[in-house]
């Protein structure tokens, strides 16, 4: 399972966006990824570079820029999902232990909520 947490953590740590790419006079083998500040480049973060005939390198940048630029929607996406993931999971299991003559108790859901948080399904 992603750990949201830990990558939310790296990002924090990191330069603050947004980042932007900036294509260089080397078209697509080269490119910069850069943070503005009053519509110009204050800061360099990385270099992308593909000595390959392919465009990796102006690619790469641009794929690292929208991970980078998008990760506050997808966090919250994801969260949102794992939320629903983890209701659904409650369901499911108290209908099968209602029908079965076994009564879900609290402890018992807090339980697998917690497991299924760290990863471990029940």
């Amino acid at each position: 399972m992603i750990d949201i947490d830990a990558l939310e953590a790296a990002l924090a740590a990191a330069t603050p966006g947004p980042w932007r790419t900036v294509e260089t006079s080397a078209g697509i083998h080269k490119a910069a990824i850069s943070v503005e500040e009053c519509g110009r480049a204050i800061e360099t973060i990385a270099s992308c570079y593909c000595g390959a005939y392919d465009g990796h390198g102006l690619h790469n940048a641009r794929a690292i820029v929208a991970l980078r630029n998008a990760w506050p929607a997808v966090s919250a996406e994801l969260r949102g999902l794992r939320a629903i993931a983890d209701l659904a999971d409650v369901l499911l299991i108290s209908e099968r232990e209602r029908r079965n003559g076994r009564p879900e108790t609290t402890a018992r859901l807090a339980a697998m909520l917690q497991d299924r948080r760290e990863g471990r399904r029940g």
